[in-house]
Order: C-alpha cells, then structure tokens, then sequence
C-alpha cells in the first residue's frame, strides 16, 4: 500500500513483494540506488532482524533513506532499531508525509 500512496505521490516507486530475502533487497539497492527505502514489519519476532538489515543498508554506497513501519512497529520508536533507520512511522499516509518532507 506504501508503494502505491508513494507513486501516486508521483515517486517512482517498486514493490518488491512480501517476504523478500534480505540479499535479494540489497543486490536491487546496490543496482538502482534508490533515494528511500521503505521497509514493513508485521511480526514482532522479526524485528532483530529487520535492524540487522537497516545496518546492512546502512552500509550501502548509496546510502538511503530508511522508512520502517508495519503493524509489528506501532507503539516503537527509532531507538528500537540498534541500526538507526530514518523514520519509524505509524501508518501509510505517515510514510508519504515523511518522504515529500525529506524529498522538499
């Protein structure tokens, strides 16, 4: 749904899917350079691993923007994120707000 409200914004946005291998993001960030990465959590169980991935993106030449929501991160603030992504936002239209401020 982000990916949609973030195109029709006039982004130009890919939705990589659900469940999508950390290396498989990272090889598509590493070839398109993307200015903002907009990551979803729904399990809570998963969210070790979502800061270890924000590290590794963290670590990609160019640098992105990070954006984590998803039901599993409602009620959470960045400092959950060992990795510090850029935002760690309540719902969709949230996401939009934040990237037309960072885009401006």
């Amino acid at each position: 749904m982000v990916a949609d409200l973030l195109t029709l914004d006039g982004w130009d946005g890919v939705f990589l899917g659900a469940d999508v291998a950390d290396d498989a993001l990272l090889d598509r960030v590493a070839q398109t350079r993307p200015g903002l990465v907009v990551l979803s959590l729904t399990m809570a169980t998963r969210r070790r691993a979502l800061a270890s991935l924000v590290a590794r993106l963290r670590r990609q030449p160019s640098n992105p923007k990070i954006l984590v929501g998803g039901s599993a991160m409602l009620g959470r603030e960045l400092s959950d994120l060992p990795a510090s992504a850029g935002a760690v936002l309540s719902s969709a239209r949230a996401a939009v707000d934040w990237a037309r401020r960072w885009k401006s």
